[in-house]
């Protein structure tokens, strides 16, 4: 049965599968609308909503009705109902042409600006972006930035020394995803968690806007709270401070804190003759758990705007489109395995196996001398990230420093890890390896490996949003340019 359906200015058909319930209708309208099926989203008929028991009954009852609809709206901000005698009582208020009325909801999204979502859509930036997405569904990369930039823009027009709050990180992320409804808006703001810094679009958008006010003047450094005082303790020196990363692991919080004011003393300990496994050695947190957020904190006082590794869940998929157009054995035979996976996370991670082969093979030699000539494509990806059978097998081959291992069953990754100095980080799945990966390489000066140093470059621009000083990479770049 074809049931007509509205979602913001979305308007179309929407066959719902025999028999008639409320879920199957709502997944066959989240593939029709590509929502991503963890929403959730409410139905409603003339304003409104519709319970399971009730969803047949309704639909029999009102279908030949003129003005019939349902619409469909995000979360639980709906009027709620109990029976199909209420949807009846509202009959009468509906528009009389269709029912496609502006069904758009009114929500404010930081009260001191008086902003709603007509008025976010209304900032040329975001409608030209919107009525793009009206037609293709989706974003870009680039797509995102751009509506960060213009909302934080909009937000400090008035007064560019304002301080945005979490809340107001939050209300922006969410009006973003009702308007654009396929994104997530964990793309746009994660807030900090112990050990993690906040993170996501909006906050890199409104930190970089304040570097560029204070670097034309037009606002100062806020001054640093009084730690000290703050905290109630005394600060210890900097070397007391080393002192104590060098023997404790357990007390998180206070290694954090000390490990934020050591931030220069280590930079400079890496400039100098320590090695990566001398370093990892003298502070022993980096060895466990924590250690992943230890260095993800280094990299964001390097570089502010460093995105999540969850960025690749945005991007993959032009990556996998581009891959289907080439002609490599390999590459079909990954591609056959990420068609078999029906779970987007285990697609996102199996596409990564694919970058080596997008990407210009430049005539890369093997790293050591036991393998002569220049290393195929497949060698390359191999170098980067190697598939198992089993742990047995994993286990038995030698370990290949800066390398991510795993093993795959079935549809599911069952174990993942990254060798770096000889220490083995043990992950739940290749997004999390390639995360502490990346975040260890970078915070501990690491290089490359030669071999796959390109692959790592594609990563590192293209996932995490860092651009280094004087780095030469602009094969890459134009390929990022070209792809997202």
């Amino acid at each position: 049965m074809l049931i007509p359906t509205v979602l913001w200015e979305d308007k179309l058909f929407v066959e719902a599968p025999e028999p008639l319930n409320l879920q199957s209708f709502i997944k066959a309208a989240k593939l029709e609308l590509k929502i991503d099926a963890s929403r959730k989203i409410t139905a409603l008929v003339f304003g409104a909503t519709i319970k399971e028991d009730q969803f047949e009954k309704v639909i029999h009852q009102y279908m030949s009705t003129p003005t019939f609809h349902i619409e469909l709206q995000f979360g639980d901000s709906v009027r709620s109902v109990a029976s199909a005698s209420t949807v009846s009582g509202t009959l009468s208020e509906c528009e009389s042409v269709g029912g496609f009325g502006d069904l758009t909801p009114k929500t404010n999204v930081i009260s001191t600006l008086k902003t709603d979502i007509e008025s976010i859509k209304s900032i040329p930036a975001v409608n030209k972006i919107w009525r793009i997405f009206i037609a293709e569904k989706r974003l870009q990369n680039k797509d995102r930035v751009n509506i960060s930039k213009a909302l934080i823009d909009e937000c400090l027009k008035e007064d560019p020394n304002r301080l945005l709050k979490r809340e107001d990180f939050e209300v922006l992320a969410e009006s973003i995803v009702h308007i654009f409804y396929t994104e997530l808006a964990s793309a746009y703001f994660l807030p900090s968690e112990k050990g993690c810094i906040a993170r996501g679009k909006l906050w890199s958008a409104y930190n970089n806007k304040r570097t560029s006010l204070r670097s034309d003047g037009i606002i100062s450094r806020r001054p640093r709270k009084d730690l000290k005082r703050k905290a109630n303790v005394s600060l210890p020196s900097e070397a007391e401070s080393i002192e104590y990363l060098t023997e404790n692991t357990s007390d998180l919080s206070t290694i954090i804190l000390k490990w934020q004011e050591t931030h220069a003393y280590r930079r400079n300990e890496l400039k100098g003759n320590i090695s990566t496994f001398e370093y990892i050695s003298k502070y022993p947190v980096l060895q466990g758990n924590n250690g992943i957020k230890l260095t993800t904190l280094d990299v964001k006082l390097l570089y502010s705007a460093t995105e999540p590794v969850e960025n690749w869940l945005m991007i993959y998929s032009n990556v996998l489109n581009h891959a289907r157009t080439l002609r490599d054995k390999a590459v079909c035979n990954l591609l056959t395995k990420i068609d078999t996976s029906t779970e987007e996370r285990l697609r996102a991670q199996l596409t990564l196996l694919l970058i080596p082969y997008i990407l210009p093979h430049s005539g890369k030699r093997h790293e050591t001398h036991e393998k002569k000539g220049r290393a195929t494509k497949f060698e390359i990806q191999e170098r980067f990230i190697k598939e198992y059978e089993s742990i047995v097998q994993l286990k038995e081959d030698s370990i290949t420093d800066l390398q991510i291992r795993f093993v795959k069953f079935g549809h599911d990754i069952t174990y993942a890890q990254f060798n770096i100095a000889g220490f083995i980080y043990k992950c739940t799945d290749l997004l999390e390896a390639l995360n502490i990966g990346f975040m260890y390489i970078m915070a501990l000066d690491v290089a490359y490996p030669p071999l796959c140093k390109h692959v790592w470059e594609f990563i590192q621009l293209s996932i995490f949003n860092i651009k280094l000083p004087n780095e030469k990479v602009a094969i890459i770049e134009t390929i990022i340019k070209d792809l997202f």
